[in-house]
């Protein structure tokens, strides 16, 4: 099986951070987003082709790739123009000439954690023409509402793309498996109010031939729209997944206090860092007390102050 991960967006409500860092790209305990995606797929699901479709700062995520071999999957990417052809379902219109067979499409901008090989075999077993993994979510008018029929849950009757009003709180993460036919029901949709090819409408034409099922499995998932959501997923990670150093004065005077993660080629003198920190590559710190925060690579800060920021350059987001 193959995967297409979408990763072609600007991620404008990330800025001013993706005006030098693709959103994929952006840290998360020590790795991009799109890595942890990439590694989801290649571990849990024992998948290795995977095809990228990127746009947005194009050269920074191939370089960072390349063609997959250290990651241990083979990438091809597939370049979208997001003026021409706006929208998730453009996208994967673009892959259509590399998919023969049933295939999962993930976001690449979301952060996955769980089992999701239970949706590969539920797919399997009902052979729907889509399944999608859905979550309970308090804020359901940021996503695709998922209508299910009232006696049983898996069978989904409709998709409703960001609605005003939400009839319903339960939602699709950006997580399907889809039968390639999802091609033929993207050349019969429309664009939306938004000007964009929705891939919630393109699952609905689909069900009109097969059946769309839906999957709640024990996971942990996080849209990362804003930076907040960037910093959360950061702490939960480093809390719950990550072997941190533990509490110690380290050379040149400096503190660390765990959970927290430190990259290559780093200098940092009389500081104290953590808990929930995470710090870039190449990254100069002097005389710094920073908590709960994620540190780009090669920033450079000197007397800085921060908890519940996003940091880079000389700069800083405070988050919380």
């Amino acid at each position: 099986m193959k995967a297409v991960v979408l990763a072609a967006g600007k991620g404008t409500r990330m800025q001013p951070i993706t005006e030098i860092v693709p959103k994929p790209l952006l840290p998360i305990a020590g790795k991009p987003i799109l890595e942890w995606t990439v590694n989801l797929l290649k571990s849990n699901l024992d998948i290795q082709e995977i095809i990228m479709v990127v746009g947005y700062k194009a050269d920074s995520i191939k370089k960072y790739f390349g063609n997959g071999n250290k990651f241990d999957v083979r990438i091809k990417y597939i370049e979208q123009d997001l003026e021409k052809n706006p929208g998730l379902a453009a996208a994967v219109k673009l892959t259509e000439s590399e998919i023969t067979d049933d295939f999962v499409l993930i976001l690449g901008d979301n952060f996955y954690y769980g089992s999701f090989k239970e949706i590969l075999e539920f797919h399997s077993q009902t052979a729907a023409g889509a399944t999608l993994h859905v979550e309970h979510s308090k804020e359901p008018q940021r996503y695709g509402v998922v209508i299910t029929d009232e006696n049983e849950q898996t069978i989904v009757k409709q998709l409703i793309e960001k609605p005003q009003n939400p009839p319903s709180n339960l939602v699709s993460t950006g997580f399907y498996v889809l039968k390639p036919e999802i091609f033929s029901a993207i050349e019969n949709i429309k664009p939306s109010k938004r000007g964009e090819y929705e891939i919630t409408d393109a699952i609905n034409d689909l069900g009109k031939h097969y059946p769309i099922r839906a999957k709640l499995i024990d996971s942990w998932r996080k849209d990362i729209g804003f930076p907040k959501d960037l910093l959360d997923t950061n702490n939960w990670v480093l809390k719950n997944l990550e072997n941190g150093m533990q509490s110690m004065v380290g050379h040149n005077n400096t503190q660390y206090l765990p959970p927290l993660t430190i990259g290559e080629n780093c200098e940092i003198h009389n500081s104290i860092i953590g808990p929930y920190v995470s710090i870039g590559d190449n990254t100069l710190l002097q005389d710094c007390n920073i908590r709960n925060s994620i540190v780009l690579s090669n920033t450079k800060l000197t007397n800085f102050d921060a908890e519940g920021c996003i940091l880079y350059g000389n700069n800083l987001i405070k988050v919380v």
